[in-house]
């Protein structure tokens, strides 16, 4: 599977280590080494995905402990699909932080190599994957179709744009789960703070919709007080 990363590492030595890992894996690596050149990197190169040191120097050269936050931010303007995974050597606090609020897709310590390369090669495949096939629910993202399977027979289900962005959203992220803050951001167009109440309503209407029963939670279930998590069986 051919695919181009983006590694934003201020240390040379360990860029170098991570540029190897992944081109001895076959895919092309470009990197970067502050928010400058990460940015740039990123609008010219186009990659399929972003390894993000998140402890780079910040705008104009400036010590920031978390300027990979400022990149993120930044990318997250223009782009709310390309996976990112965040690298930090302060894993134990780093993972105390919600960084589904700062919308990145994973966090990974600079010491766990082999998470690193599970996580990319995960988030990879599932960046091309075109369709998903679960027990009575079918989903083609290219075709941008939702089928369902009732009484032994597939039937189309026609889906609001904001309920197919929510589907494709949790489904594509199938396994974890999404925090409210990071699905107002990333689906709603909602900031974090700000008060929304069209979320339940839209998961509702999803719900009746692609469950196979209904006021069964399937595949989109609720986890209390943190977001929904996407499950379902090949």
């Amino acid at each position: 599977m051919y695919a181009r990363i983006l590694v934003v590492e201020d240390d040379a030595g360990m860029q170098g280590e991570i540029r190897e890992t992944f081109e001895n894996d076959g895919y092309e690596v470009i990197a970067a080494g502050d928010f400058e050149q990460a940015c740039a990197k990123y609008n010219q190169e186009h990659p399929d995905l972003i390894v993000l040191d998140v402890e780079i120097p910040g705008r104009d050269g400036y010590l920031d402990p978390y300027g990979g936050v400022a990149v993120l931010r930044e990318i997250r303007k223009t782009d709310d699909k390309i996976p990112v995974v965040i690298l930090t050597s302060h894993d134990s606090v780093f993972r105390k932080m919600d960084y589904n609020r700062f919308e990145a897709d994973e966090v990974v310590s600079k010491s766990e190599r082999e998470l690193l390369k599970s996580c990319v090669n995960k988030r990879l495949k599932r960046l091309h994957q075109r369709e998903l096939r679960c027990d009575d629910l079918r989903i083609d993202y290219e075709g941008m179709q939702v089928s369902v399977k009732r009484n032994g027979e597939w039937e189309d289900r026609k889906l609001a744009p904001q309920e197919r962005k929510l589907l494709f959203f949790l489904s594509k992220r199938a396994g974890k789960v999404q925090a409210y803050d990071t699905i107002k951001v990333r689906v709603f167009d909602v900031q974090p703070d700000d008060v929304y109440g069209g979320m339940e309503t839209t998961v509702a209407k999803l719900r009746k919709k692609i469950e196979p029963v209904d006021g069964e939670r399937k595949y989109i279930v609720t986890v209390e007080g943190a977001g929904y998590r996407f499950d379902h069986s090949e």
